[in-house]
């Protein structure tokens, strides 16, 4: 009992030190990771993406976990095309979901986050490719400037004389399978530097351009002939940052604009945290900074150097991939027959260790290559959440890719937006964790100038199907915050405040789902021919799929109706019971008891008079179909053949913290609260709540009999599991092969309590 009494007043210091008005002070306080896997990275249209996904503390410690709601969803370009929200258990989410029909070929990503999380940077969430192809509509056109033969980007943006300059190359694939080699010429011919070119299609060189002279890279053809691209501009002043991992050097070259003027240069981790700062004087030279006393953080960190009055001047992205902990072993058998029983043991595991396994036909995933994989190319802030799709150790070639993918995409990182993120004035909406269940919030404003209304009483009501009523008294800051319990499906809500003293105030309710997306670059999906065949099998697969029974095994998790607030009813009529009156104002004179409607200075005042006491009290609550409603002249404007019935409760009754003296609650026959016609401050949603946690089951040929022997079995994924460790002795997982011939991969995720990724991949044939 002291254990939980410690956890409940933890957790309420949590949410405590989230209600300080400064923002960042809170963001530094408590924040939450994503770790998701899914069981490919390749899908056709129609299929499922099946997922695990753990959310763990950034600080490692798995010893509280605040969030009971895990947000899902797949988007491209800034346009969600799948969201999905799932209960969280012990931190733990598993289930799937549906991509679209319709939907188009191409690269899609897949984010993961936590309520949370929406304080922090949308880079910040859970980012990942997932290739999506439909068979039956054409691929997907990405930009034309992903079309580009070549292109040639300065580190910095541009070519400064005098001093030294790194620049990239991105050929695309059609004219990468021309060259042979190519060198950096002058307008005498005289080579400048060698280009070197890697099988992804980045190169580079690094050249010390000469003011007012052009240069052109040099590129010969398998052809023997010769191909000129000139370079770009050369300006004679400008600056560039770099750093020196080995050393832990950061290096300012600069000429020209920035010298003489008193600068900061400081360290941002991942998490965009400022963990350094120190103020330089540039001149006409290189100036190097120490950061050796740092133990940089793995990920994408920042170089940022900023002027005196903290505005950023450039933005210098590296990364850092740290030696990773003791590795697991697999064991499997390299072939096996059709409808075999297969047999994985698994060894070198901790307890509290979380294994994901996924058995799919191969092909289907991102493979580990010696070269930089094109999503981490242009979109190199995906290296944040997928470490195990890069070799480790990191050798120097990829290394060496992963910087050329940063000047590649360094307009991105030096855009207004992305600098935004360094700005100590960027201070995001305070967003408090789903520690109960789903939750709405929002902020009440004076329509008129927009300042926040501190003391406005607003109500939420869940309508239809598991109604339910909520109320609260927005902040000094106007904010609110209702947390919605055990609901399923989508709901109507509505949320409504009384506005009987006519004040201008409007309802302005956050978006459950992020607004705000990475910038990540569209580019080609690209199908070589060895994929097709791929393709095709995995196109039969889903069509023979469709024709048989799909098994999902819900987990031991069932939603619990709550019971609605008010059941302790004294009166409840049916009108349907009796003659037909005209007006609301005669039924309730006439056979709704302990209620009566007065007219007074032309308003009408409804009154409940307690049974109990005889007590009269005269502002009770009045319920249309379970939406809080004031103006009791609009009340009684409702035609009776309208409604169905009337309840009554003629005692106090609390809601929370507030207190109702008499409530009469009205149902109607219709879907517009009777034809009432609503104040404009009301909101109405559609909500969507949260799905629970399922399992995919997989056929066990010895022992299932929903698969028969006549019934084919040809499915892309064939196994998926995921379990938590729960001690040292490792684990053994059995699964079946299908009917299908050919090679399947195996791929093995370890997520360590602490957030640590380790991942193995083994390949068999079934004969």
């Amino acid at each position: 009992m002291r254990q939980r009494i410690f956890k409940y007043q933890f957790v309420l210091l949590l949410l405590t030190l989230f209600c300080v008005q400064e923002a960042g002070i809170a963001q530094n306080i408590i924040n939450e990771k994503v770790e998701l896997t899914t069981d490919r990275d390749l899908y056709l249209s129609g299929e499922k993406i099946l997922f695990s996904a753990k959310v763990f503390m950034d600080n490692g410690s798995t010893e509280t976990t605040l969030s009971k709601i895990i947000y899902l969803e797949l988007f491209k370009d800034d346009k969600a095309f799948v969201q999905a929200k799932f209960k969280l258990e012990n931190g733990f989410a598993g289930g799937s979901i549906q991509l679209p029909n319709e939907i188009l070929s191409g690269n899609y990503y897949l984010r993961a986050y936590t309520m949370l999380m929406l304080n922090g940077e949308p880079e910040n969430f859970y980012n990942t490719l997932i290739k999506v192809v439909n068979p039956e509509r054409k691929l997907h056109e990405p930009s034309a400037v992903h079309h580009k033969i070549i292109e040639i980007i300065p580190e910095g943006g541009s070519f400064i004389a005098g001093i030294e300059n790194r620049a990239c190359v991105r050929f695309n694939n059609n004219s990468q399978r021309t060259i042979e080699n190519a060198i950096v010429v002058n307008s005498r011919n005289d080579t400048l530097s060698n280009v070197v070119i890697f099988e992804s299609g980045l190169g580079e060189f690094t050249i010390i351009p000469e003011a007012n002279e052009d240069a052109w890279m040099k590129i010969k053809l398998n052809s023997g002939d010769s191909a000129f691209v000139k370079l770009g501009r050369v300006d004679n002043s400008g600056l560039v940052l770099n750093i020196s991992q080995e050393n832990q050097i950061a290096k300012i070259f600069s000429k020209g604009d920035s010298r003489g003027f008193n600068l900061n240069i400081s360290l941002f981790n991942p998490d965009f945290e400022e963990i350094f700062t120190k103020e330089i004087v540039l001149s006409d030279s290189v100036l190097e900074v120490s950061l050796a006393k740092f133990n940089f953080e793995q990920g994408v960190n920042y170089l940022v150097l900023k002027d005196q009055f903290e505005k950023v001047i450039k933005v210098h992205p590296f990364f850092i991939m740290h030696e990773g902990d003791k590795s697991f072993n697999f064991e499997l058998a390299s072939s096996y027959g059709k409808r075999n029983k297969a047999e994985i043991e698994i060894s070198g595991l901790d307890a509290d260790d979380l294994i994901v396994l996924s058995v799919t036909k191969a092909g289907l995933n991102s493979q580990r290559i010696n070269n930089l994989n094109p999503e981490f190319i242009y979109n190199p802030l995906l290296l944040n959440n997928n470490l195990p799709k890069v070799n480790y150790p990191l050798d120097e070639e990829i290394n060496r890719q992963i910087q050329l993918s940063f000047i590649l995409n360094q307009n991105l990182f030096n855009s207004v937006n992305f600098k935004e993120k360094f700005s100590n004035t960027n201070s995001p909406r305070i967003r408090l964790p789903e520690i109960r269940d789903l939750s709405i919030s929002g902020i009440i404003k004076n329509k008129s100038n927009g300042e926040p209304m501190e003391g406005i009483r607003i109500f939420a009501s869940v309508l239809g199907q598991q109604p339910q009523l909520h109320t609260y008294l927005s902040d000094e800051n106007g904010n609110f915050v209702f947390s919605l319990n055990q609901l399923e499906g989508i709901k109507d809500v509505g949320l409504t405040i009384n506005n009987s003293d006519s004040l201008n105030v409007e309802i302005v309710v956050y978006s459950d789902f992020s607004q705000r997306f990475p910038a990540f670059r569209d580019f080609p999906l690209q199908i070589d021919s060895s994929q097709k065949t791929i393709l095709e099998a995995a196109y039969r697969n889903q069509q023979i799929d469709y024709k048989f029974k799909e098994i999902v095994l819900s987990r031991e998790q069932n939603f619990d109706t709550l019971p609605y607030p008010f059941q302790d009813i004294q009166v409840s009529i049916v009108l349907a019971d009796f003659i037909e009156l005209p007006t609301m104002h005669e039924v309730f004179d006439e056979i709704v008891t302990y209620v009566n409607v007065r007219k007074r200075g032309g308003q009408y005042y409804l009154n409940v008079l307690n049974s109990t006491t005889e007590t009269l009290y005269n502002q009770p609550l009045i319920l249309i179909d379970n939406l809080p409603v004031f103006n009791i002249d609009k009340v009684m404007k409702i035609k009776p053949s309208l409604v169905e019935k009337i309840d009554v409760i003629t005692k106090p009754y609390s809601l929370g913290e507030m207190g109702f003296k008499g409530i009469v609650m009205i149902t109607t026959k219709t879907d517009d609260f009777g034809g009432l016609n609503l104040p404009e401050e009301t909101v109405f949603l559609k909500y969507t709540t949260s799905s629970l946690l399922s399992k995919q089951l997989f056929p066990e040929f010895t022992t299932d009999n929903t698969f028969s022997s006549s019934q084919p079995y040809f499915s892309n994924t064939i196994f998926w599991d995921s379990e938590f460790i729960t001690n040292e002795n490792g684990v053994k997982k059995v699964f079946f092969t299908s009917d299908e011939r050919g090679m399947f991969e195996v791929v093995v995720k370890v997520i360590k309590s602490g957030g640590l990724v380790q991942q193995a991949e083994l390949l068999f044939n079934v004969e």
